[in-house]
């Protein structure tokens, strides 16, 4: 039986990713440095506790999902995405240096590492312009990715996750629209024009493009989009939710863009297509659902 360690198992794809490894019969081992009741091993992200658990087990395949899920939450800190993500993923690459560990790692990357770029769509080999703290964490953690398979030998790579949305995550636009439809019957406003655009994809989708290129590679440093290579713009998607929920709302735009927003993301998936991956993203299918999730467990956490 393979063996999988997921740092951030108990967040919002790694949950979902975790679902996906038992239902392959894995063995999976969660921990989180919060005291949360649903990880399996709550544990400092340091050095010396990383490195007893790697010497503890023999983990086939190590995912960092951990870290600062959301731009807006260090833009008054600098110092959140160092801690939360940066340096506990040091620490993860240098115990695995020093247990010699045979597993592949993959790190949770994003989209908002390329910036306000105006090319289309955005490939892995563009150079990138973060336009956030949060952005140039993730870059930053993509380069340590790279040099530690470079320089002594570990198997890693990084995905580039493209927008995602579905059950339990209660923030970012899909909630957003959902929540301000729920409360108002008249007139609801979103941020921006309705014409910036995102490739967005449903959680159980980029799960299954993670799981091909994480079974179809052998990474040395590595990145990978994972998305639909899909646009979509914000006033498509609002009129979607406002259609599947029945609602009799009318869409208002502040013109307000802020500073950590991309006016159009979408991803160039050659790369994954290039070792296999086919599927089609079917937007209104996975909104279905969640709406359906959100309908049934309510709003709140």
């Amino acid at each position: 039986m393979k063996r999988v360690l997921i740092l951030g198992g108990s967040g919002f794809i790694g949950k979902v990713f975790a679902e996906r490894c038992r239902s392959a019969e894995y063995e999976v081992i969660i921990v989180s440095q919060l005291n949360d009741g649903k990880s399996i091993l709550n544990i400092s992200y340091n050095y010396d506790e990383l490195s007893s658990l790697l010497k503890k087990y023999r983990f086939d395949l190590i995912l960092f999902f951990s870290g600062n899920p959301y731009p807006e939450y260090s833009e008054d800190n600098p110092s959140t995405d160092i801690r939360l993500t940066n340096q506990p993923l040091v620490c993860l690459l240098e115990a695995m240096k020093d247990s010699a560990s045979k597993g592949k790692i993959w790190f949770a990357s994003s989209v908002a590492v390329y910036g306000r770029t105006k090319k289309q769509p955005q490939n892995e080999s563009d150079e990138c312009f973060p336009l956030s703290k949060y952005a140039v964490s993730k870059l930053m953690g993509e380069e340590h990715i790279k040099y530690y398979c470079r320089t002594y030998g570990l198997r890693g790579g990084s995905f580039r996750i493209f927008s995602t949305f579905g059950q339990g995550l209660r923030r970012q636009i899909v909630f957003d629209i959902y929540q301000k439809i729920s409360k108002n019957q008249g007139t609801i406003e979103l941020f921006g024009s309705g014409k910036e655009a995102r490739d967005i994809c449903y959680v159980d989708n980029q799960v299954d493009r993670m799981w091909h290129v994480i079974h179809h590679t052998s990474p040395e440093g590595d990145v990978f989009n994972i998305g639909s290579g899909k646009l979509t713009s914000v006033s498509e998607l609002a009129e979607s939710i406002v259609d599947i929920m029945e609602a009799k709302v009318k869409i208002e735009f502040t013109q307000q863009i802020r500073a950590f927003d991309g006016l159009a993301w979408v991803a160039d998936i050659s790369r994954i297509r290039k070792i296999g991956y086919e599927k089609e993203e079917v937007l209104l299918k996975g909104l279905n659902q969640t709406i359906a999730w959100f309908n049934k467990n309510g709003e709140d956490q």
